[in-house]
Parts: structure tokens; C-alpha cells; sequence
């Protein structure tokens, strides 16, 4: 099993509890400040590595332990891997992910806040080092109950589908990305039926003429989080590259498809949120169209390539496609 530990910014709470889980610090006594600050990637990640799974180790049953930060997109974040792990056929009881934030305290958060996004390092990490200490019988209670859960590993034979995904991305699942979808499959835009579903759900659209699966996907205001930790996720089981392609068309017009999002979301004025959302993909058809025909050319070349099986010898993060 792989177990992902995951917090805010990946560097207190999840490094913390992993480490209990690993027994690299003492679950029955609080650590010092400098055994913590010895625990690998403790108040060490920044912004630009959330999203990443970092290895912590391998417990004394076999299972994998990793780390992330993923902010304040747990939710979406469960949706988005429970959805993937579906698609290709990724066994549910082959990972679990650990949420270690509820026993986070404001010295954390403060501490936490200062040393990473600030980069006040001598300020904020002996503050969320006072904090992580005072938080961590709670999370030797969070990692016991974790442990209490599992057996030993088992080997679980399995090879993802072969399929090919195509993932359109934006801020809610049903703006520009709803519009590529449309078009990737030649369905009429002008007839996109919007579906409100949770932020983080695979919204299923058909089958090109190729066979590829189109799907759309909500991520929010942190669109390149969510379909970064999907790409982790998906190295984690050897999915090929060629297999996944996620499209995050949110920066075609994160403002103007914001004021859509923001009316049909928070104000609740659907009607005049689907107008707006219909008017803005209009005046940028072209660009959508653009963003559809290099999808369709990879998949193309994709599937020029000598067939190959789709087994754990495959290793790869899934492709990124550049706007």
C-alpha cells in the first residue's frame, strides 16, 4: 500500500506523522526542536514543490510512505485521485491518503506561514517547531489509528488500462474546459450542457474517434496543483505518459471565466453565470480550438509509436501540455 501523508505545505504536520509511522522519532516521548529539524523535508518545501509526493520510507509491514502539500484542496485532491485510480483500474485499497490537519494549531500555521511562504526561516521554524511539538501526541493518536488499520503489504498484481485519457482542465470543469471537450469529441459547443458537480470529479464526455476517454476536471483557484499531484500519482503506478494528458486551459481567461465561475458559484446566479461563461469561450474559440488540435496531434503521434505494454517496467510522470 502507499500511504500519503498530507497537509497544507507538506513540511510539519504530514513530515511529522510520517516520521511516527516510520518510528524515526519516539511516538511514546515529544521530540526535541532538533530532532524534528533532523526528520527529511521537516520545514524544508516551498511553494513550487506542492504537489510533489516526496518519499519518506518503507514501514516495517512494506508499505510506502510519501508526503505532500496540497494546501486547501484536500477535498478536490480526493476526488481527483479516487477518479484516476478508477479510470485505470488502480486498485482503491492499493493507497490511502492521511489527513493530518485537524490536529494543526495556530502556532503552526503562524510559524508554518512565516518560514515557508515568507522565507523567514529564523523567525517562523522555532515557532513551528514549539507547535508541531505540542501538536504531536495528537499525531502519534492520528498515525496509531493509521497503523491499527494495516496488515502486512501484499504484492497486488497489477498493470494500469491500457487506455488513453484526456483530461481538460479549469477553474470549475464546465467553463473553457466543457467547450474543449465539446470540441475535442465534434459536438456543437452551443449545445454544452453544464453539469455542477464538486470541485475535483472527472466528468466523463465520450470517446473520440480514436478511442481516447475526454474528461473534464475542476480545479479551482490552484489549477496547477490538482493536475500536478494526478502526474505524481500517476508515476506512483507506472502509468506511461503517452496514457494521461492533462490540459489546463484556466489561463485562456482566468479572469473573465473567474466572473463566470463567480456568479454561478458564489451568487448563485446560474442563469447569468452560463451567459457569461457562453460569451467569454466564445471570443476565444480560437484559442480553444488551438489548444484541442495539439491534443489531438499527440494522441496522433502516440499512437504512431510501436505498441508497448503498459507494465511496472514503464516509468514516467504524464504529459504536460503547454498553452
Amino acid at each position: 500500500m502507499k500511504i500519503i501523508y498530507n497537509c497544507y505545505g507538506g513540511s510539519h504536520s504530514s513530515v511529522t506523522a510520517a516520521a511516527i509511522h516510520l518510528g524515526l522519532v519516539n511516538c511514546d516521548q515529544t521530540p526535541c526542536a532538533k530532532e524534528l529539524w533532523k526528520l527529511p523535508h521537516y520545514d524544508a518545501q516551498v511553494k513550487k514543490d506542492h504537489g510533489t509526493l516526496f518519499f519518506m520510507g518503507t514501514d516495517q509491514l512494506g508499505h510506502q510512505l510519501y508526503v505532500a502539500g496540497r494546501r486547501s484542496m484536500a477535498k478536490p485532491m480526493i476526488r481527483a485521485l479516487a477518479g484516476i485510480a478508477k479510470v485505470f483500474g488502480i486498485p482503491q485499497e492499493d493507497f490511502q491518503l492521511v489527513n493530518p490537519m485537524p490536529y494543526v494549531n495556530l502556532a503552526m500555521v503562524i510559524g508554518g506561514f512565516t518560514s515557508r511562504r515568507l522565507g523567514l526561516a529564523p523567525l517562523g521554524k522555532p515557532v513551528v517547531t514549539w507547535g508541531t511539538r505540542l501538536a504531536f501526541p495528537q499525531l502519534a493518536k492520528l498515525v496509531s489509528q493509521v497503523k491499527s488499520g494495516l496488515g502486512a503489504a501484499t504484492q497486488i498484481s497489477f498493470k494500469p488500462r491500457d487506455i488513453r485519457v484526456v483530461v481538460y482542465c479549469d477553474y470549475t470543469g464546465d467553463q473553457q474546459a466543457a467547450f474543449a471537450a465539446a470540441k475535442h469529441l465534434g459536438k456543437d459547443w452551443r449545445k454544452v450542457s453544464f453539469e455542477k458537480v464538486p470541485a475535483g470529479t472527472l466528468r466523463f464526455w465520450g470517446r473520440d474517434s480514436g478511442g481516447s476517454q475526454v474528461f473534464t476536471l475542476g480545479v479551482l483557484y490552484e489549477n496547477e496543483l490538482i493536475p500536478k499531484i494526478i502526474r505524481e500519482f500517476a508515476k506512483l503506478y507506472c502509468i506511461p505518459d503517452d496514457n494521461l494528458i492533462l490540459t489546463d486551459l484556466t489561463p485562456l481567461g482566468k479572469v473573465s471565466f473567474g466572473v463566470g465561475a463567480l456568479l454561478e458559484r458564489l451568487l448563485h446566479l446560474t442563469w447569468l453565470g452560463k451567459i457569461w461563461t457562453s460569451f467569454s469561450a466564445e471570443q476565444r474559440l480560437d484559442r480553444i480550438e488551438q489548444v484541442v488540435e495539439q491534443v489531438k496531434k499527440q494522441l496522433a503521434d502516440s499512437a504512431k509509436k510501436t505498441a508497448r505494454p503498459a507494465g511496472p517496467e514503464l516509468r514516467g510522470t504524464s504529459a504536460r501540455l503547454k498553452i
